[in-house]
């Protein structure tokens, strides 16, 4: 939740200066530390996806990568949260990534 939060700051910030941002998230989707610090998966989940719905009220276009060996459900709701496109890449390369992120630019 708190890296979530922190881009949502970050591209807060980018759209102020008049920048178009676009957020890139890379998961397993098993949030286990609450946004005060606490260790817990239930209360952790809830934060990020909160925090997530910021961005997709913003409008800001993201992407998520759900990194897990297997597609997971918990990545594809935070994807939903996030308003965000979702990507099941259990074996990422970077080429694919970059593929993916240039498509998603090229359509903003």
């Amino acid at each position: 939740a708190s890296g979530i939060a922190l881009a949502a700051d970050l591209a807060a910030d980018a759209a102020r200066r008049g920048l178009s941002p676009l957020l890139v998230f890379m998961t397993d989707g098993a949030a286990n530390i609450a946004l005060d610090g606490a260790p817990g998966r239930p209360r952790a989940e809830a934060d990020a996806l909160a925090v997530a719905s910021r961005i997709r009220i913003a409008g800001w276009p993201s992407l998520l990568f759900d990194t897990g060996l297997r597609p997971d459900p918990r990545a594809a709701r935070l994807g939903s949260a996030l308003g965000a496109t979702y990507a099941p890449l259990p074996f990422a390369r970077s080429q694919t990534i970059s593929d993916i992120v240039r498509v998603q630019m090229n359509s903003m």
